[in-house]
């Protein structure tokens, strides 16, 4: 047979088993299917040589014209369609429709995947295109192969033949050394998307074209005389081999560049066994060429109906997608596909069917014409978050240096009131007491000296409150008026309360002590002492009457002046008096302390959230000056839990603590109960942008943000991040609530 008419049926079976592994890569079920790509750009490689060298006469105007019919014109359909069926579903967001688009239309997707990081190894599916780099690459290349197959031609004409062969072998080596260098250096999406490091494949392809073209290079005796069945077993086992790199091979792996170059290199061979196989089933061939004729379109297609599908609530959706795929594919070649031999009714039903997908692929287009890009918009956004995040770490960095801070201030403070407690009875002891009194602390000086060494007793027979003030008056000219000042001059009577006033205007704020007397039914003074010191914020009552009742053993007979029991238990009584009034002070300062202590633990407040709050976290550091701020991008309902659970642990959870996400993260009514549990006795406001999302508890301040965010439009386009006006929405209503 003719080899420009042969058909090379394992060449199909090929490229079917490589268009089944990427769509199973696609659908997350084959992890090394990418490994597929490779195998495409061989095969691409040595079918565009193969080609063009059986054509008579090879025209670039032809070439390209093939070339546009056969892979521009379906791509063009499919992109237009996809955007029109994607418009048509308001759930889907897809932000860089117009910049997207047009990359796949130009054919530079690969760069823009580039440009925009896009990862093509990722799980989840945020564009219908993300596969279009590889139609990128192949229309790059289709550009310029006219150029390079006359420039083989020329080679072949005017050189040996070895030397053409080995050249493009040598060139294959070059740039499969250059890959390679790049795996290991440079990041992997650069790697896989740029078409210079992905050229070596295509040129493995293209050079076993070249060594084809001289068929007695190739072909030794000993394969002619091979069994086809044998060729067929060893075609089967580079296939078997082929899948077991597509079923445990990972992107992530170190050598992944090790495998792309392994597997172009065993394309090689399949496609050397493909071309060696001699057989013919007329029925099977058909069914053949009719998929292979569709692997292309099942290629093209099957991303826009998976990123279509992640906003369908399907069951079984793989399946469906599965079938979608197989079918638009065959829609598409159907309509695409003229034959002057058809019927006029089934031209006829053709013709419908392609005048109803152009015109569904106009609207597609002027949807794409129109489409608003937003990559500055989201540049912006991307930029703004970045240096929020950037300025949230150096806050929190300060936070840390200034809550370390305020625990070192802390604990000093407390080990100073702790060593002031235990110093209390070492300063009263060591007091300046000034003692003016008449015969009953006279008697008891000796014994209040042993109390207060560093006291100032001044006592006399007789003495009563007239003459108090001259004596102090006195003592303080001599500056050594003290304090405490403790006065027990009531055995002989009072001297009134305008005496007593001067007496208090000459010890000004000084702390005084007034001893009460035992002979009250004689000269009926504890009772107004009592009443003059609940209206003078400085004067206590040592209450000596009640100390000493019962204890006839202090006295004397006349039950006044103290016998020296009495004077001891005397100057105890009013030691105590002295250090309870003192203790009580620094009770009360203590308490002072903690109280105000614990009020300011009260007012600190901890922000957890996403971007919601990194979008405002410049307005809300101004606000909140003295906050913590846990925001993560990247937060899930388990980190964050964890996160709080630690804080508990540590005893660092604040007592107001702030939630605030928007509906990037998904935090059920069940987990909000959760943590709200979790957080139990802490003051909580919860601001969500769940719509269905409702909470009434006790303690929680609820709101639902996301009614006055859909009213006033307050969504980029998104339709997650807050636009300025929201922003500001924001800021105001978080200060007027938490506030």
């Amino acid at each position: 047979m003719d080899d420009k008419k042969k058909y090379y049926r394992y060449l199909d079976i090929l490229r079917i088993f490589l268009c089944i592994s990427v769509l199973l890569y696609h659908l997350g079920i084959l992890k090394g299917g990418f490994l597929a790509v490779c195998s495409f750009f061989v095969l691409s490689g040595f079918l565009s040589f193969n080609t063009a060298d059986k054509l008579k006469h090879f025209s670039i105007f032809e070439y390209y014209k093939k070339r546009i019919i056969g892979i521009y014109i379906p791509l063009f359909i499919v992109v237009v369609l996809s955007v029109f069926f994607i418009s048509l579903n308001d759930k889907i967001v897809w932000l860089n429709l117009k910049p997207e688009t047009s990359s796949v239309l130009l054919g530079y997707n690969n760069f823009w995947q580039i440009s925009v990081n896009s990862d093509y190894f990722a799980h989840h599916v945020n564009s219908p295109f993300m596969h279009m780099w590889y139609i990128s690459i192949l229309l790059q290349f289709d550009l310029i192969f006219p150029f390079i197959y006359l420039m083989i031609k020329k080679l072949k004409e005017k050189t040996n033949k070895y030397f053409v062969c080995i050249l493009f072998f040598i060139l294959s080596v070059i740039f499969s050394i250059y890959f390679l260098y790049l795996s290991y250096t440079h990041n992997i999406l650069f790697v896989y998307y740029d078409s210079l490091s992905r050229f070596f494949s295509i040129l493995f392809g293209l050079s076993l074209s070249i060594i084809h073209s001289y068929k007695d290079i190739l072909v030794s005796d000993l394969i002619k005389k091979l069994d086809n069945s044998f060729l067929v077993i060893i075609f089967y086992l580079y296939i078997i081999f082929s899948l077991v790199l597509f079923l445990f091979i990972d992107s992530s792996s170190n050598n992944y560049g090790i495998y792309m170059i392994l597997i172009s290199f065993i394309t090689c061979r399949i496609i050397d066994y493909s071309t060696l196989i001699n057989s013919k089933n007329i029925g099977l061939d058909l069914i053949l060429k009719k998929l292979a004729g569709i692997s292309y379109l099942v290629y093209l297609v099957q991303y826009p109906i998976i990123f279509v599908f992640q906003y369908l609530d399907f069951s079984y959706s793989i399946f469906y997608i599965i079938i979608f795929t197989i079918l638009f594919s065959l829609i598409i070649k159907f309509v695409l596909s003229f034959n002057f031999k058809d019927s006029v009714l089934f031209k006829f039903f053709k013709l419908g069917t392609l005048s109803f997908i152009l015109v569904i692929s106009y609207f597609g287009f002027i949807h794409y014409f129109k489409a608003v890009d937003h990559t500055k918009e989201m540049n912006d956004l991307k930029n703004m978050l970045d240096q929020n995040s950037q300025d949230m770490l150096l806050k929190q960095e300060e936070y840390k240096q200034k809550l370390q801070e305020e625990q070192d201030s802390w604990n000093t403070i407390l080990s100073d009131l702790e060593n002031s407690q235990a110093q209390i009875t070492s300063i009263v002891s060591n007091l300046p007491v000034v003692g003016i009194g008449d015969s009953v602390m006279l008697g008891a000086v000796g014994s209040l000296y042993n109390k207060f060494p560093n006291g100032y007793f001044d006592a006399k027979v007789n003495r009563t409150d007239y003459d108090a003030n001259s004596i102090l008056v006195n003592l303080d000219n001599q500056g050594i008026l003290g304090n405490p000042i403790v006065i027990h001059l009531g055995t002989n009577g009072q001297c009134g309360v305008r005496c007593r006033d001067v007496i208090m205007n000459t010890l000004g704020d000084r702390q005084v002590f007034l001893v009460n007397v035992t002979n009250d039914y004689e000269v009926n003074v504890n009772s107004d002492y009592l009443y003059y010191a609940s209206t003078h914020n400085n004067v206590e009552i040592i209450d000596w009457y009640n100390a000493s009742l019962g204890h006839s053993e202090y006295f004397y007979a006349d039950g006044i002046h103290l016998n020296p029991v009495g004077q001891v238990a005397y100057a105890d009584v009013i030691y105590n008096a002295l250090y309870n009034f003192y203790l009580d002070e620094f009770n009360n300062k203590k308490n002072k302390v903690l109280a105000e202590h614990e009020e300011l633990m009260k007012k600190k407040i901890t922000f957890y959230g996403n971007d919601l709050l990194l979008n405002i976290f410049d307005e809300l550091q101004v606000s909140y000056p003295d906050a913590k701020f846990d925001i993560d991008p990247n937060y899930s309902f388990d980190s964050l839990y964890s996160l709080i659970q630690d804080e508990i642990k540590s005893n660092s959870l604040n007592h107001k603590l702030v939630f605030a996400f928007d509906n990037s993260i998904e935090i059920s009514h069940e987990q909000y109960i959760k943590l709200i549990e979790l957080c139990s006795g802490h003051e909580i406001y919860i601001f969500s942008m769940n719509p269905s999302l409702k909470l009434e508890i006790e303690n929680v301040l609820f709101i639902n943000y996301s009614d006055e965010v859909k009213n006033k439009n307050y969504l980029l386009a998104d339709r997650v991040h807050l636009n300025q006006d929201g922003n500001l929405a924001l800021i105001n209503g978080l200060n007027e609530i938490i506030k």
